[in-house]
């Protein structure tokens, strides 16, 4: 056998061996009769900015995200711990950062075409994202409609309130 084929083959295998994360939010459903599926990024693959510029612009500020990106990318603090640092620096309301990401984060002006031509060939479109959906459907509302945001397939974290009404995320994996 060819050991391109036979690299390709285990690659494979270790990819059905793999035991599914346990979410405790729910997955959209899975196509497994679709001929394609497109699995596509959010913030600055969909959207023209990255939402988690409300930390620069509301919260701590770009000097304290980049330092916190430099200590994720040498190992001393991990994503999940710099995200949240990062989102609770922002004192805005849950609704207050979605209707200013709403007012203010644009689409790549190709999607909505895109979107269009994938739902007229029945080529499912899911949205894979680190950020909340809510915030997601709120963008997506600006330029597919409030209809077509609500259905858009979206793996994302959620939104969480404390006991003071304060938001955070809300992880899909909690561990």
């Amino acid at each position: 056998m060819d050991p391109t084929t036979t690299t390709a083959t285990n690659a494979a295998q270790a990819i059905v061996e793999t035991p599914q994360l346990k979410s405790e939010l729910p997955y959209p459903p899975i196509h497994k009769n679709a001929r394609f599926v497109v699995l596509s990024d959010w913030d600055g693959t969909i959207t023209t900015f990255d939402s988690n510029d409300l930390t620069d612009n509301y919260g701590f500020g770009n000097q304290r995200r980049r330092e916190l990106n430099i200590e994720i990318l040498d190992g001393r603090t991990t994503f999940r711990d710099a995200f949240v640092e990062m989102l609770d620096s922002i004192p805005l309301s849950f609704d207050e950062c979605k209707e200013t990401l709403r007012r203010n984060i644009k689409l790549d002006p190709g999607f909505a075409d895109f979107y269009a031509w994938c739902k007229s060939v029945d080529i499912p479109v899911v949205i894979v994202s680190s950020g909340m959906s809510p915030w997601i459907r709120a963008v997506l509302s600006n330029l597919i409609g409030e209809e077509e945001a609500a259905n858009m397939e979206v793996i994302s974290n959620d939104v969480a309130y404390d006991e003071n009404g304060r938001w955070h995320i809300r992880y899909r994996h909690p561990e």
